[in-house]
C-alpha cells in the first residue's frame, strides 16, 4: 500500500503521468541545472516544488526513501533541510521547497549536455577553466558545479541550486 502512495505521488509531482522504473545499473534520474526528472521522460520535478511530494517522488523513482534527513541552521543561507541517500544522493529544501541537489559516488544519472560525469579523471576535462576553492576545484558545465578533489583528481561532486558548503 506505501509503495502505492508513493507512485500516487510521482504521478502528481510529475504532472499527472509515470516513468518506467530503470534497472538498479541505469540511471533512474535526469539532473537538470533547475531540478530533476526521470529519464526517458520530459517531466521534471523543478526546484520551487513542495519538499513532502518531492522526496514521495525522487523516493518512488529510486525504490527507497533517504538514509536520514537533517535541518543544518549554520548555512549562510539560512536553515536548510537535507535528505541524504545511500547511493550519494543529497535534496536540499529551505521553507518547505525543494532548492537544491548535490551527488557524489556512487550515485548514477544521466546528465545534460555540458555537465561532466562523476568519476571524469581531472585529465579528461580538456580546456575547462577549474578555480582553486577550500573545497578543491570547482569549475561551472551543463548549467551545473563540479568540484575536483586535490587527492582523487576526479570529478567528486556535482550540484545545482541552494547548497551548503563552507568555503
Amino acid at each position: 500500500m506505501r509503495g502505492l502512495a508513493a507512485l500516487g505521488a510521482l504521478v502528481f509531482v510529475a504532472g499527472c503521468a509515470t516513468a518506467p522504473m530503470a534497472s538498479r545499473d541505469a540511471p533512474s534520474i535526469q539532473l537538470t541545472e533547475t531540478g530533476l526528472g526521470p529519464v526517458g521522460s520530459p517531466l521534471q520535478i523543478d526546484f520551487g516544488r513542495a519538499q513532502q511530494g518531492v522526496l514521495d517522488a525522487v523516493t518512488a523513482l529510486q525504490g527507497e526513501g533517504p538514509r536520514d534527513a537533517s535541518v543544518n541552521g549554520e548555512c549562510g543561507a539560512g536553515q536548510v533541510f537535507a535528505a541524504n541517500w545511500d547511493n550519494g544522493l543529497t535534496l536540499n529544501f529551505q521553507n518547505g521547497q525543494f532548492l537544491g541537489w548535490v551527488v557524489q559516488a556512487p550515485f548514477k544519472a544521466a546528465y545534460p549536455t555540458g555537465a561532466v560525469p562523476l568519476g571524469t579523471a581531472e585529465a579528461d576535462l580538456g580546456g575547462l577553466t577549474l578555480e582553486d576553492t577550500s573545497l578543491g576545484k570547482e569549475f561551472f558545465g551543463g548549467g551545473m558545479w563540479h568540484l575536483v578533489e586535490e587527492d582523487r583528481a576526479q570529478v567528486t561532486t556535482v550540484w545545482s541550486g541552494l547548497t551548503c558548503f563552507f568555503r
